[in-house]
């Protein structure tokens, strides 16, 4: 059986500006919880290829300080981004390699946002953008 420690009532954490206050899952009545983060940088406003990589980095460890809690998987993730026309196939491969490995080194999984879309979408549906990511499943 895994051992959790408790936390203080409240924690700041910084996912798109918003507290997370930990006392959401408490012991002993959610002993079985896991943690279903949403990581994205379409929304985070970053206006570079650097800086979405900083944020993507960050998400390791933000993972690995909440893993004493709780198990921690990424439910929701893309490759989309802030950039919009100015986003390149190398800058959706810089962003895939840092978010996905802070992801495959401290999370139990992660999970794209759609296998399959109606449309074509490299940023959203895991089939279209699996060449961006193949190397972390393969």
């Amino acid at each position: 059986m895994l051992s959790f420690n408790y936390l203080p009532p409240t924690l700041y954490y910084l996912y798109n500006n918003f507290v997370f206050c930990f006392s959401v899952l408490p012991e002993p009545q959610y002993r079985n919880a896991i943690l279903d983060l949403h990581l994205y940088t379409v929304w985070t406003g970053a206006s570079s290829i650097e800086e979405i990589v900083d944020i993507t980095s960050t998400w390791g460890q933000d993972i690995r300080d909440l893993t004493p809690y709780y198990p921690v998987i990424v439910g929701e993730m893309s490759l989309g981004s802030s950039l919009g026309d100015a986003y390149t196939s190398e800058m959706r491969q810089m962003q895939a390699d840092s978010q996905m490995t802070s992801f495959q080194q401290n999370a139990l999984g992660y999970y794209f946002w759609g296998e399959k879309l109606e449309y074509f979408s490299e940023d959203w549906a895991f089939v279209d953008g699996f060449s961006y990511v193949k190397s972390f499943y393969l």
